[in-house]
């Protein structure tokens, strides 16, 4: 499809996962291989990068706002990815994925509501719940067969326990890296949850 190696290995280096002291700082060690957050391992798709080159080449960087073309093609995508009918009237910008969860927490329970997540998990999770005056119910995975899998069992427990209003869907799972299938993981939440009514959040962490 496109060459797999980079073609500058003197900017490469200086990329702070080839950091040495860096790693260090967070790993205790510099002799492992980073698979770093939003930092592929190839280079980026052509089509990508002469998108980029075009904005490059007009030589004009001033702020833009154009919603609805991004909107239109995320409708578009939706459809023809996933048969799933989105209206861009109806979508609402955001200034990221953490700031359009906590939003959300806010708008859909009350002060002191249980906000489900299911550890390990995204980090960030547990603060814009606590600082939201929201209490974090946890259901941990658990490990079968060398694989992390959802607690179903436990996931109904906390349901059926009243406090849980909101349930944080992290798929991939960060930091586990499983992909929740439908029919084995989705659809089983997704209708224990309709049995309390509770509102179910998915955060998509390569949107991250």
């Amino acid at each position: 499809m496109f060459n797999a190696q980079l073609n500058n290995k003197q900017i490469s280096d200086k990329f702070i996962k080839n950091d040495s002291k860096m790693l260090n700082q967070v790993y205790g060690t510099d002799d492992l291989v980073p698979y770093w957050i939003a930092d592929m391992e190839f280079p980026i798709a052509p089509v990508i990068s002469n998108a980029m080159q075009n904005l490059v080449h007009r030589e004009t960087y001033s702020y833009e706002f154009d919603s609805q073309t991004v909107f239109n093609s995320i409708a578009s995508w939706s459809n023809q990815r996933h048969q799933l009918e989105l209206n861009p009237e109806h979508f609402v910008q955001v200034p990221g994925v953490l700031s359009a969860i906590a939003l959300l927490i806010r708008e859909f329970s009350e002060m002191g509501d249980g906000v489900l997540i299911q550890t390990p998990v995204y980090h960030q999770f547990r603060r814009l719940i606590e600082s939201a005056g929201r209490t974090v119910v946890n259901n941990p995975l658990k490990v079968e067969n060398g694989r992390y899998e959802l607690d179903l069992e436990g996931f109904e427990n906390q349901l059926k326990q009243g406090k849980v209003k909101i349930v944080l869907l992290c798929n991939p799972h960060n930091p586990v890296g499983r992909v929740w299938s439908d029919k084995r993981h989705l659809l089983p939440s997704a209708a224990l949850l309709r049995t309390v009514r509770a509102t179910f959040t998915a955060y998509g962490s390569s949107l991250h």
